[in-house]
């Protein structure tokens, strides 16, 4: 599981990068905390489906793609 959520992190990381958003921009989008956002990209932690649907959302990619 650890691997996966550290897949999912760089992906996000990857496309937040791509579409020139920082880590405040996100969290700030998102409605949640830089370190939480931070510890989701490293693969510290991981998120519910629902966060991560707006994280698809708002980066503007199918969810299948973070």
């Amino acid at each position: 599981m650890e691997e996966i959520n550290k897949q999912i992190g760089k992906r996000i990381q990857k496309l937040r990068m791509q579409v020139k958003l920082t880590q405040l921009q996100l969290s700030e989008q998102l409605k949640c905390s830089t370190s939480f956002l931070s510890r989701i990209e490293r693969g510290v932690e991981t998120g519910s489906i629902k966060f991560f649907v707006k994280v698809a959302n708002i980066l503007d990619v199918p969810l299948k793609n973070i």
